[in-house]
């Protein structure tokens, strides 16, 4: 009877270490696969929807070609889900920040830095083109349509990228807990630095996009902590002088999106509404006092096309399945660039059962 006993309760042990293993094989193994419809489909897609637009929309569509034609601009517009939108829908940046409040920045950047860019292995310095999607490092795109809280859904954004990045499974945050809880702003405007500082300031969690989904207007925060892991540890403006107001180098952007998954970012979103294919451009930033109106996620870049590679929050109905190229300087973009560094989640060794933790992403300057 003890033999039996004895054989049961080791192979109890064997199964459970067997699914611990396997759900470790699996978390690592995970990635996102987005959409990404062919340009062929997507040229068939738009032609499809702007068959059936309404008037309004044909005549405004004829504005913007009128216009790209005569400037030379090197993308197409079509019906997007965004080209109906008023701009309050589509804007929700604020421009301007108080100058205490910028400096206040500056100076909690003087005792935070980037550890160091490292490039992928195999990787000889920065390559001339990347696509953090190629990793599984990019959540699936979202639409903030009915408010503008962009700032919340960028900062959103660049959280779960980290976490993929850092962890190997996928984080589902809500944008919507980001609104209500962070007091970074409102449908009619925020900033995404605020989300970041009060998660670590304040060892906030984000809520589940399942438990609390989007619904297009802020409202009252619910009590309680989520049961998430959903936490963070730093975040970093992407200026050696942690100007937060000026527009971060390309030569930090670039590796930056390679070591953390994504960059997010600052711009003036003009005359985006309809964008469907191509490289946006016609809008050369202002580096002296840069201005912007959207906050994006930068996830890539192609030097060939001298284009970074963008994640925007109106949906997979606009754009290229929800994303765009563009221009390196133009639309003030990389203005308030910022990396947010999520917690490791802490994983149990099946073998030794002690709890495993890697190294932060950040350093204390000496």
């Amino acid at each position: 009877m003890k033999i039996v006993t004895s054989f049961l309760r080791k192979a109890r042990y064997l199964w459970l270490l067997l699914i611990l293993i396997s759900l470790g094989i699996s978390m690592q193994a995970q990635q996102v696969v987005l959409q990404k419809r062919t340009p062929t489909q997507l040229k068939e897609f738009y032609q499809a929807r702007e068959r059936t637009a309404p008037q309004a929309v044909k005549q405004k569509l004829n504005v913007m070609r009128t216009e790209i034609k005569q400037k030379n601009l090197s993308y197409k517009v079509g019906y997007t889900a965004a080209i109906t939108r008023p701009k309050n829908e589509l804007f929700g940046e604020i421009d301007n920040m108080a100058a205490a409040e910028v400096l206040s920045i500056k100076e909690r950047m003087k005792v935070i830095k980037l550890e160091p860019m490292h490039v992928l292995p195999g990787v000889t310095g920065i390559p001339s083109s990347y696509d953090s999607r190629d990793h599984g490092w990019v959540s699936p795109v979202q639409d903030q349509d009915g408010c503008g809280s962009c700032w919340a859904f960028a900062a959103v954004a660049m959280y779960e990228s980290n976490y993929l990045k850092r962890n190997g499974v996928m984080a589902s945050a809500s944008e919507q807990y980001a609104l209500n809880c962070s007091n970074g702003g409102s449908c009619g405007g925020g900033l995404s630095y605020k989300v970041f500082e009060w998660m670590v300031d304040n060892n906030k969690n984000l809520e589940s996009r399942d438990d609390l989904s989007y619904v297009g207007s802020k409202g009252t925060c619910p009590g309680g902590t989520p049961s998430t892991n959903y936490y963070a540890t730093s975040w970093v403006v992407l200026r050696e002088d942690g100007d937060i107001s000026k527009i971060a180098d390309p030569d930090l952007i670039k590796p930056a999106i390679m070591q953390y998954g994504a960059v997010k970012s600052s711009l003036v979103a003009s005359g985006w509404s309809g964008y469907t294919s191509g490289v946006l451009d016609g809008y050369p930033s202002n580096y002296s006092n840069p201005s912007s109106n959207h906050a994006i996620l930068i996830v890539g870049w192609d030097d060939s096309k001298q284009a970074f590679l963008v994640k925007n929050s109106w949906g997979t109905d606009w754009g290229m399945d929800g994303f765009c190229w563009v221009k390196y300087g133009n639309f003030n973009i990389g203005r308030r660039a910022i990396v947010c560094v999520a917690k490791e989640r802490l994983t149990i060794s099946p073998m030794n059962r002690k709890t495993i933790k890697k190294k932060p992403t950040y350093k204390k300057r000496n």
